[in-house]
């Protein structure tokens, strides 16, 4: 095998791997823990150089609103709720970035970046009203938030979900 060969199947093999591994990426994705999930996605809008797409970069909206709702049943009180992500200050982080990322791209981004910057300096207080915007844009039928938790509330949840 000449140097070019070698040359040309070193290049078509990492082509390869690399469209192997963004498949995987997809398919992949719904499996993982939605904090790996945001990570994954926060990751991969640091390593996107164009913010110009048409495209949302690291999650679809729907996706980043259904992570976004998951956070705020740490929160809320509501009669129920499907998943949980723990509000930490780098999930706060990690969400951030990509709507920063998808600014152009999600419909509602002012929407979320005000939420988010509250949440990131530790103001909850509309955390059941912006749940249930959400909840309402994905048609909730059960599940509406009445309130914020207790703190003690709020610590047998994260003991419950997260520990």
């Amino acid at each position: 095998m000449g140097m070019s060969e070698f040359v040309k199947t070193t290049i078509l093999s990492m082509i390869a791997i690399g469209a192997i591994g963004a498949a995987g990426y997809y398919v992949a994705a719904p499996f993982v823990s939605a904090d790996a999930h945001i990570a994954m996605a926060a990751k991969k809008v640091n390593q996107e150089t164009s913010f110009e797409e048409v495209e949302a970069v690291g999650m679809s909206e729907d996706q980043f609103q259904l992570r976004l709702h998951q956070m705020t049943h740490q929160k809320v009180v509501a009669d129920e709720k499907r998943g949980a992500v723990e509000m930490t200050p780098e999930t706060i982080d990690n969400m951030l970035q990509i709507a920063k990322a998808n600014k152009d791209v999600y419909e509602r981004f002012t929407f979320y970046k005000v939420e988010l910057d509250a949440w990131k300096n530790g103001d909850f207080s509309n955390a059941a009203e912006f749940h249930n915007v959400i909840w309402k844009l994905h048609l909730g039928t059960d599940g509406e938030a009445t309130g914020l938790m207790t703190e003690e509330q709020e610590a047998r949840f994260v003991e419950k979900h997260f520990r």
